[in-house]
């Protein structure tokens, strides 16, 4: 560190950026995965019971 610069840097609306940048790219993820989890659970769920497990009442 020189006299010239300054123990904290002013790049701090690069380093706000970068945050906010991986909270969209992290929140978009997370969505993503909650979509493809309802989708296997709705296959899942549609998925026709193995011949004589299906109880007929």
């Amino acid at each position: 560190m020189t006299p010239d610069h300054p123990a904290t840097p002013e790049h701090w609306g690069f380093v706000v950026a970068a945050y906010g940048l991986a909270a969209i790219v992290l929140g978009g993820y997370w969505r993503r995965l909650v979509r493809l989890e309802r989708e296997a659970t709705a296959k899942h769920d549609r998925r026709p019971a193995p011949p004589g497990t299906a109880t007929s009442r």
